[in-house]
């Protein structure tokens, strides 16, 4: 069975957060760069972080060749500190550490969204669900799951405040 990539469900979300003129994206660990290129596309002003230095620079011919500038800096989420309310979507993947999640919750401006992709197994997504049980849960969607894991992503809004 296919995995369903994070683009994916990035882009069936699209109607809460688009257009993005005007707007700040964070997405943490690049992956394929897939969903930094989707908003990069769409008028986002996108900031990528990746620990791999390599990786970060084959995002970065990969966004030249499209035509789009990323932001791309070097560092472990789980080690980054995120000025408050910067931005108005963060899209993040697999970094789910208590100084993460409250670093992302501290990054996004209010009405903002969250955008996490975890791999999971029965118990793991109920934990997401209650570190953002202050957030209204706007979308949850599930990958098939491969063996004992599969991926779920999860899509939040920060309360208005």
């Amino acid at each position: 069975m296919a995995v369903l990539p994070l683009s994916e469900f990035l882009a069936s979300c699209s109607r809460f957060f688009l257009p993005g003129e005007g707007k700040k994206a964070l997405v943490s660990v690049l992956g394929d760069g897939s969903a930094a290129f989707y908003l990069a596309q769409n008028g986002f002003s996108v900031e990528g972080i990746d620990p791999d230095i390599e990786h970060l620079k084959a995002i970065a011919r990969q966004a030249q060749k499209k035509g789009l500038f990323l932001k791309l800096i070097q560092a472990d989420p789980d080690k980054i500190r995120l000025d408050k309310e910067k931005y108005d979507l963060i899209v993040c993947s697999g970094a789910e550490t208590p100084f993460f999640v409250l670093q992302i919750k501290k990054g996004v401006k209010s009405g903002g969204f969250i955008l996490m992709e975890s791999e999971i197994n029965s118990r793991k997504f109920g934990k997401a669900l209650f570190l953002f049980k202050d957030y209204a849960i706007l979308k949850k969607g599930y990958s098939p799951f491969e063996g004992d894991l599969a991926k779920a992503f999860l899509l939040v809004q920060k309360p208005e405040t």
